[in-house]
Parts: C-alpha cells; structure tokens; sequence
C-alpha cells in the first residue's frame, strides 16, 4: 500500500508509531485497489495522513489565540516519548505552527539462555524531529468575516523538517552486538500551492514541490573485521 501526506506526496514510512500525533489530524484509508487514484504502488490499497489545519480547501486556524499541546508517556524497557506543538498567529494572513518530539529507550532486559542468565543489551537508542511550518492566505483568510462559503481562497503552505536517530543494533540471540549503532538524520521541506471553494459545488487544487535530503551510517566498532 502507498502513503500520503494531504493526499499530495507519497512516503516511505518504516514505523508509524515514530510519528508525532501533533503531526497528524486525522487518517484515511482507501482499501483495496486504489491504482487509479494514487498510480503505481497502490494496488493494495493507499493511505492518506491530513495534516492539522488541512482539509483540502485552505481552511486553517479557528481562532487568533495561540494553541499548544504536550505529551509525556512512559512505556516497557525504559522507554520515554516527548511530543508537543505550538500554533500562532504573528499576523493576519500568516499561519506558523512548530511541533518537535523525541524518544529515549533502553530496551535492556534479562532472559534466560542454555541455562543461564544473559541480558541483551544495544537495544536502546534516541530518536527526536523538529517540523516548522508557515502558511498564508495572499487573498485573505477563507474564516474571515466578509469571506462565504463560495469565496475562494487560496494559500501556500511551506514546511520545514529535521530529525535525526541513533539507534543501537543488538543482533539475534546467538549473535548478539553489544556496538552496533545505525544513526539516520534527514531534512525535509515542502512548499504547496492550495485552493478551492466549499459548498454543494465545490472544489479543491494541489500543487507542490518536495525534497529530502538524507544520510544513514552503520558502525560497529567492536566487529572483528571492522
């Protein structure tokens, strides 16, 4: 199945639990064979993640007091999620919202093994992301007073996204790896280009731009062979 932001651009997601829930309003899911919707990928089906203030006619912020939210939880081997998101308005037409989110574990624990007691370790790691996002409305906002249901309004949105992982490889239980580390950071920024009009006649437009830049690196020091 393939996956989408805004029902815009594909993504390759490994772990969906990594993903903040500040980044992500609501989810849709087309099951079955969604080729002719989504192109080639999709024959399985597609999923599409809206983004908060997204509903495919450019409609954002209900109110001009800022908002935000936090979250701490807890979880088993010692592991801590971090996540929180800020919503402001600096001016009219302008939109910025900046959410940021982290993960510390250690994922050590003991079993037992040919008789004897053994602990994995290099289970553990950190993961963290900082997404800023700008949006704004060049012919007004589509939630202001003199602005109806039939008045179109576009607005570009323009993000911004950092994140970066180190995570600690502890191989199988015959071979385990007490250095192995896998370390992923990535940049990511989106400009789109929104429009469209409510009502029994109405109607949506997309256009965008992506790009990601990426880097991935395995070490294990403690490998005979280097």
């Amino acid at each position: 199945a393939m996956a989408f932001v805004n029902g815009g651009f594909a993504v390759t997601i490994v772990d969906l639990s990594r993903i903040s829930r500040h980044d992500v309003e609501r989810i849709e899911i087309i099951r079955g064979a969604a080729t002719a919707i989504t192109g080639h990928g999709g024959a399985a089906g597609a999923i599409n993640l809206i983004t908060p203030g997204r509903d495919g006619t450019g409609s954002t912020l209900d109110t001009d007091n800022p908002t935000g939210s936090s979250r701490i939880s807890l979880g088993s081997f010692r592991e801590v999620r971090l996540d929180g998101s800020v919503d402001v308005r600096p001016a009219g037409t302008v939109d910025l919202s900046v959410a940021a989110a982290g993960v510390l574990s250690d994922n050590r624990y003991d079993y037992e093994r040919a008789g004897g007691a053994e602990t994995r370790v290099n289970g553990g790691g950190r993961e963290g992301s900082l997404a800023v996002t700008v949006g704004t409305h060049p012919g007004g906002r589509r939630d202001s007073p003199d602005s109806g249901q039939s008045a179109v309004r576009p607005r570009v949105e323009s993000s911004l996204r950092v994140s970066s992982s180190d995570r600690g490889l502890p191989g199988s239980v015959e071979f385990p790896s007490a250095t192995a580390r896998l370390t992923d950071s990535s940049l990511a920024a989106t400009t789109t280009f929104t429009s469209g009009r409510r009502g029994d006649t109405g109607w949506g437009i997309d256009v965008g731009a992506q790009g990601t830049l990426r880097s991935r690196a395995f070490t294990d020091p403690g490998y005979p062979l280097g």
